[in-house]
C-alpha cells in the first residue's frame, strides 16, 4: 500500500511538469495552422486577382479590387501586365494571434505570386 500512495504523488507531479509543455505544443501547433490557413488564403485571392487583372484593362485596379474584397489590403497587390501575360504578387504580413505565443513568435511575411496569360 505504500507504494502505491508514493506513485500517485509522482505521476501528479509529473503531469503538472509535462502540462505546461503540453499547452505550449498544441497552441504552437493551433497557430501553424491559421498561418497555413492564411497561405492557403492569399495563395487563391492571387489566382482570382490574377484572373481578374488578365481580362481587365487595369490591372492593378482589377488586382486590388479582388484583394480587398477578400479581406487584403490594396497595398499589397502589384500587377503587371507584360508581354501577354499579367503577374499578380500580393506580400501580406500574418501576425502571431495567439495569447503567450505572440511575444515569442515574430510575425511572417506571406507571398503569394501568380503568373496568367492576358486574354484579349
Amino acid at each position: 500500500m505504500l507504494g502505491s500512495k508514493n506513485e500517485k504523488g509522482q505521476a501528479t507531479i509529473e503531469f503538472a511538469l509535462a502540462l505546461p509543455l503540453l499547452v505550449i505544443f498544441v497552441m504552437l501547433i493551433a497557430q501553424f495552422s491559421i498561418v497555413a490557413r492564411q497561405q492557403l488564403a492569399l495563395w487563391e485571392v492571387a489566382r482570382n486577382a490574377a484572373r481578374y487583372a488578365s481580362v481587365s484593362p487595369d490591372p492593378q485596379l482589377a488586382a486590388q479590387e479582388i484583394a480587398t474584397q477578400n479581406g487584403f489590403p490594396a497595398s499589397a497587390v502589384v500587377a503587371t501586365n507584360s508581354d501577354g501575360v499579367t503577374r499578380v504578387s500580393i506580400t501580406f504580413k500574418e501576425n502571431t494571434s495567439l495569447p503567450l505565443l505572440g511575444p515569442f513568435i515574430p510575425s511572417l511575411t506571406l507571398r503569394a505570386h501568380v503568373a496568367m496569360l492576358t486574354e484579349p
